[in-house]
């Protein structure tokens, strides 16, 4: 019996990385046919679709790290590729809702308080980075530090128990809940409630 729960754990393992690459793929297809758009089309490098643009960036990036986990997965033992598919999976995953919720002030403020996005948006002013250093800086910040502290660079990073794929290790012992991870859960439930909010009022 535990031979066969070993094996039809392996098999569902097996198959959720196939559905993960297959989606991976196909927004990793679908992300650079919307940056390649970008470079092609003089009319589309407006204020509005840089935002998407960064967007899908972001995912595209977020596309890459199960990639990364799926192509790596013969070589299992391997802590590097492991840190490197969990840190690049954190940092692009958070960098994307960012972006969302940049999208949505935007609209609310278009929309409600009737303010033109200006043309130089996202071009090389201080709306530019202010954008730049909250969707591409925080995400940074926040999926680097688990790197470090405390006890060295492996410590917080790992394999899950159960997926395929790693992430900030689960808690140890009788701790709850791993405090690494309330890092990258705050801002992202802060976004997606800003998100909702924006849509409501919108």
């Amino acid at each position: 019996d535990g031979g066969d729960d070993d094996a039809g754990q392996a098999s569902m393992k097996d198959s959720l990385v196939i559905l993960i690459f297959t989606t991976s793929a196909l927004s990793f297809l679908g992300c650079t046919g919307i940056i390649v758009s970008y470079l092609l089309f003089e009319k589309l490098r407006r204020a509005a679709f840089k935002l998407v643009r960064n967007l899908a960036i972001s995912d595209l990036g977020f596309a890459a790290s199960f990639a990364i986990n799926a192509i790596g997965r013969s070589r299992s033992g391997c802590r590097a590729q492991c840190t490197a598919q969990a840190t690049i999976q954190s940092y692009f995953e958070l960098s994307s809702v960012l972006w969302t919720t940049v999208m949505s002030d935007r609209l609310y403020r278009t929309v409600i308080h009737d303010e033109t996005m200006p043309r130089t948006m996202l071009n090389g002013d201080r709306l530019t980075y202010l954008c730049n250093l909250y969707a591409w800086g925080l995400p940074l910040v926040i999926a680097l530090a688990p790197l470090h502290f405390p006890g060295g660079w492996k410590s917080q990073y790992g394999t899950q128990s159960g997926v395929p794929w790693c992430w900030i290790k689960e808690a140890a012992g009788e701790q709850p809940l791993n405090y690494w991870r309330l890092t990258y859960y705050v801002p992202l439930w802060i976004g997606i409630a800003f998100n909702l909010w924006c849509t409501f009022v919108v």
